[in-house]
């Protein structure tokens, strides 16, 4: 047992006790019968639960024998405002056609108001499904998402988007490089460090072709003066593209100074060995998002460099992306799509695995977005972001318990989640959402939603097939 003293009988605001504790400690370390000890919203003890039973008073004692206590799970790219607009591009064709006449004008459409419902709603389903930090993938309503991850109690990262060049998707710019390095500024200014330290915020580059050199140097100064990271999405090419070689994008950003950020980078598809190298140098992290890759068909999974990337070093985290392009918000069900779908593509049944999968939902990927000294293991002095999973279900059986990680990514989903704790707050009780009214989110969501689509001019949501009254 790992602990400040035993001698006495100390006081601890939250005892969490479990029929297996995965502890990712450097070691990883699966306590039987284990507990974690919380006070003022950190570890203060990670030992057997009859041990640290007789060591703490604790306010509030939560035993799940038959539970599986983890680390809490983070999302390493979410767009909380999407959350609304879930059905939206389902099945309607290419990239360009969900991207430009759907995903753009919503952007762009959106009030903070309904962009704060999205959200909100957002948080809700990933909290319920075990995720308990969230890495914004950069919007127009930064305010909106932060105030919506303090309301629910999630932990998070938000960031303004900033695009400067129309590009593929045809953003229709408006602000010139100074304005959008001012919001962003705001944002930064305004919610990094906010609420006691459970939000953070970033600088974005939304993707390479969207944005100039200009607007690049320029985000990558202020990051620098107020010592805050950077991220941006990257869309990365075939193998096929530039006749094998070099992505230009990877040494255009090296060279302007955008990988130094600290930089996270999601959807990276195919990289030269020497672009990976960049990125072990730069130390950039890097985002995994295969249920967007295979919703959309983007080829992530196809001819992507994620094992090569995991391989070299780079700490790579997973990400459930937007509702409306993964359709799902359960990093669980994401965990599994990491660990097998490689194998497919590579036709190699090791390739990553239920183990480097569950490395990339918790430790891994607050690697990635340079959190991991406060989060992503169950340790001593970090912050209480954990999750208590139910292995009642059949899913789990038989022997339930007896090979947890890969019991729950081969064959368990987040609907398991039976507990939830961020910041030693307990958010999720018995499957019970405790920091807001679910069936109140339902209607509000719901009532928001028929607005915006009647408003920006979208179709509603329905089947393909027809519909007998």
């Amino acid at each position: 047992m790992t602990t400040n003293s035993i001698e006495q009988r100390a006081s601890a605001d939250l005892l969490v006790c479990a029929g297996a504790v995965a502890t990712m400690n450097p070691a990883r370390e699966i306590l039987r019968d284990g507990a974690v000890a919380v006070s003022g919203g950190r570890i203060v003890a990670v030992g057997k639960a009859g041990q640290l039973e007789r060591a703490f008073d604790a306010a509030r004692v939560i035993d799940v024998p038959t539970g599986l206590l983890t680390p809490g799970l983070i999302d390493g790219h979410c767009h909380a405002q999407y959350y609304i607009a879930r059905g939206m591009v389902d099945d309607v064709g290419d990239v360009m056609t969900r991207v430009g006449r759907y995903a753009v004008p919503f952007e762009y459409g959106i009030t903070h108001d309904e962009a704060y419902v999205s959200a909100r709603a957002n948080f809700a389903e990933m909290l319920r499904n075990g995720t308990t930090c969230f890495l914004d993938g950069g919007g127009r309503q930064p305010h909106a998402i932060a105030q919506a991850a303090i309301d629910t109690g999630i932990r998070g990262v938000v960031a303004r988007l900033t695009s400067d060049v129309s590009g593929p998707f045809r953003l229709p710019i408006a602000e010139d490089v100074d304005t959008l390095v001012g919001l962003a500024t705001e944002a930064v200014e305004r919610w990094n460090g906010a609420a006691a330290g459970r939000i953070r915020a970033r600088f974005s580059v939304d993707l390479p072709l969207s944005v100039s050199d200009e607007l690049c140097a320029a985000v990558v100064a202020q990051a620098s003066a107020l010592d805050v990271g950077i991220l941006g999405h990257f869309h990365g090419h075939t193998p096929d593209d530039h006749g094998g070689g070099r992505n230009p994008h990877v040494e255009r950003y090296a060279s302007l100074g955008v990988l130094s950020g600290p930089t996270v980078l999601a959807h990276i598809g195919w990289l030269h060995e020497d672009d990976i190298a960049a990125f072990v140098r730069h130390g950039v992290g890097a985002v995994h998002c295969p249920s967007q890759s295979m919703f959309g068909g983007f080829g992530m999974i196809g001819h992507g460099s994620i094992p090569e990337l995991v391989e070299a070093g780079v700490p790579v985290g997973l990400g459930a992306d937007a509702a409306c392009v993964s359709r799902f918000l359960d990093l669980v069900r994401v965990m599994y799509l990491a660990a097998c779908a490689h194998r497919d593509a590579r036709t190699d049944p090791l390739a990553i695995g239920a183990h480097k999968a569950f490395e990339m939902a918790t430790i891994d990927g607050a690697r990635a977005l340079r959190w991991d000294d406060e989060i992503g293991s169950l340790e001593v002095g970090k912050r209480a972001d954990m999750v208590v999973f139910d292995t009642t279900g059949p899913e789990w059986q038989p022997r339930a318990l007896a090979n947890p990680i890969a019991d729950l990514v081969y064959t368990a989903t987040g609907h398991s989640t039976h507990t939830v704790v961020v910041d030693g707050d307990v958010v999720v009780d018995a499957g019970e959402l405790t920091t807001i009214d679910a069936e109140a989110i339902v209607r509000e969501t719901d009532a928001v939603t028929t607005s915006v689509f009647d408003r920006l001019g979208f179709d509603h949501v329905r089947p393909q097939w027809p519909v007998r009254a």
